[in-house]
């Protein structure tokens, strides 16, 4: 197949860098040996326009000069990729913050893939502007010929019940060879991911952080993003001498990281399915988390971590001194997170993708 995949972010992009993009990456590299695959991106900083990386073309499009740019042109000049790189077949991560209207400008079978929903969130994030994502994700997914997605709660809040197109359930993975022949300690709690207040909850975790902190356990922030807001409040709450901002590492550097910690803290508003719960999983560390849609597909309350309310610093930090100050639940947890993380190798997933992917070309013929 002559595959063709769209997707605004990218692993080295300085401004995201998230699971989608990783997950591109890795399905991608698993399809190259047998397909020709091309990846446009939006554009960012010391970046090649066009590169050939493991065996995948990459196209960079659009400007580079800043974020919100970036991610306007790369959206704007998506359509006119889409018509002139030849393709059997047209995968986009569709995101509400990139409208393309991408399956206009093909007449090809078309795939959308779903690991996030902003829903009403985007007005938090976005106020007025929130409209254009809100709208988008409500009214055009529709318009794809099948659906790949990372759960079927993800899947309900785009569609509801009703959907009637073909539909492939792949979570996110992870490659096991790398989290093996670590140094496993007990030292910092960790946090990992963008430093996004509205969905990650960053401010839920600092509050609950000043609440335990008699217990003196350090929280390990690693993640790029607004970090004049970050010690804001790190300040309001006091917890200066507790926080060390480490910024964006490299996913060697991150995995070291998860080795070091009791448990991962992700206090989020709203998820798709992190890929960040996989990888603390297969260091054998749970996950204290959120009682919301995205999380509680992938973390098992009582087997691999606890969920909480969301939005309640004094629930969290309940159960973040729970975890710290019960050694036998805490590595009873991380033991059975171990043993679930061996369910989502990416070779295994991408096996299903390809699968899916061949089936949604048959079916355009």
């Amino acid at each position: 197949m002559k595959i063709l995949h769209i997707i605004y972010d990218d692993p080295k992009n300085p401004w995201l860098g998230g699971g989608g993009a990783i997950r591109t990456k890795e399905i991608n590299e698993f399809l190259s040996r047998n397909h020709e695959v091309t990846v446009v991106t939006g554009n960012f900083p010391g970046v090649q326009k066009t590169e050939s990386v493991n065996n995948i073309c990459y196209k960079r499009i659009g400007s580079k000069l800043n974020y919100v740019l970036s991610r306007i042109t790369y959206a704007l000049l998506a359509g006119l990729y889409i018509k002139k790189i030849p393709h059997d077949l047209l995968i986009e991560d569709f995101s509400g913050h990139s409208p393309t209207f991408s399956t206009l400008f093909t007449k090809k079978p078309t795939v959308a893939i779903l690991q996030n929903y902003f829903g009403k969130n985007s007005f938090k994030k976005l106020l007025l502007a929130g409209i254009i994502p809100f709208l988008y994700e409500k009214m055009f997914i529709h318009h794809f010929d099948g659906v790949v997605t990372v759960s079927n709660a993800v899947l309900k809040h785009w569609v509801g019940d009703s959907f009637q197109k073909k539909v492939a359930f792949i979570p996110q993975g992870i490659n096991p060879a790398k989290y093996q022949n670590r140094a496993i300690s007990e030292k910092i709690l960790l946090f990992v991911g963008r430093l996004d207040f509205v969905q990650k909850g960053l401010d839920i975790l600092l509050a609950s952080l000043k609440l335990i902190s008699d217990l003196k356990i350090p929280l390990f922030i690693v993640g790029g993003g607004d970090q004049k807001r970050l010690s804001a409040l790190i300040a309001k709450n006091d917890v200066g001498d507790l926080v060390v901002y480490k910024g964006r590492v490299s996913h060697e550097e991150t995995i070291n990281f998860f080795a070091q910690s009791y448990f991962l803290c992700l206090p989020s508003r709203y998820e798709g399915w992190p890929l960040v719960c996989v990888e603390s999983y297969a260091l054998g560390k749970p996950v204290l988390g959120t009682d919301i849609p995205g999380l509680r597909d992938v973390v098992i309350p009582g087997e691999t971590g606890i969920l909480v309310p969301s939005d309640n610093p004094v629930a969290y930090a309940e159960q973040m001194r729970n975890l710290l100050e019960n050694p036998g639940l805490r590595h009873k947890l991380g033991a059975q997170a171990y043993q679930s993380s061996k369910n989502f190798e990416w070779e295994k997933l991408a096996v299903k993708q390809e699968t899916f992917y061949k089936e949604m070309v048959d079916y355009g013929r």
